[in-house]
């Protein structure tokens, strides 16, 4: 067995046998962030959804589980979760994007647009949700309305370097260099700095077609 799977089914089975209260859902939560890193959705998908099982109003446990739904391809119990974990935390913009995600694998385009005007509308002052949105049209081959949401993003929130860095990416590979350059340099002058804008700027990069990762407590 994998060494990682062992040592999340140990550490579950030693919180009962040691004649605890037994196991919380944090414990649940964090056996199934263990089987989710070994790839074995299913058992991270048991343990998430005890955890939220025992605590209804969390959240990430919900985007969790909704994570292990979509990646063993289960998109409309993936798609329930993480309306779930949106209803209960609207900040939660990964939830939106990888609920947008299971539409468009659903080829429910439709839907999945709706999803991301929600993200926009609800956090209007958070660049991501629009960048996120940029992206589903640009992979589209829509570049008006992907260019309308890169500039939607920053008018929502200016200081993002990250949103700065992806309208520079977009502008320089859709002919507009100059514009580009002076957005990479906005981009450069707050985001080499920071790690959070790098990491968010990777993230949403397009095309880059990653697994939702669960949420650590």
């Amino acid at each position: 067995m994998n060494r990682i799977l062992t040592l999340a089914a140990l550490s579950i089975a030693a919180l009962i046998l040691s004649g605890c209260s037994g196991p919380s859902a944090k414990d649940y939560n964090n056996a199934g962030l263990q089987y989710f890193q070994a790839k074995d959705y299913a058992k991270a998908a048991g343990a998430f959804k005890t955890a939220s099982d025992m605590k209804l109003n969390k959240a990430d446990y919900h985007y969790n589980l909704g994570a292990a739904y979509q990646a063993s391809g289960n998109l409309d119990d993936a798609i329930f979760q993480y309306r779930a974990a949106t209803d209960l935390y609207p900040g939660l913009l990964k939830a939106y994007e990888h609920m947008a995600d299971c539409y468009v694998a659903k080829g429910d385009d439709n839907q999945a647009i709706r999803t991301y005007l929600q993200a926009c509308t609800t956090n209007s002052t958070a660049a991501r949700p629009c960048d996120a949105f940029a992206n589903f049209f640009l992979a589209r081959g829509d570049t008006v309305k992907a260019e309308e949401y890169y500039r939607k993003a920053i008018a929502a929130e200016p200081d993002n370097a990250a949103a700065h860095g992806l309208l520079s990416l977009f502008l320089v590979k859709h002919g507009q260099p100059v514009e580009g350059h002076k957005e990479y340099q906005i981009y450069l002058q707050s985001g080499t700095a920071n790690s959070a804008a790098v990491k968010e700027l990777s993230e949403l990069t397009p095309l880059d077609n990653k697994l939702p990762p669960p949420q650590p407590e």
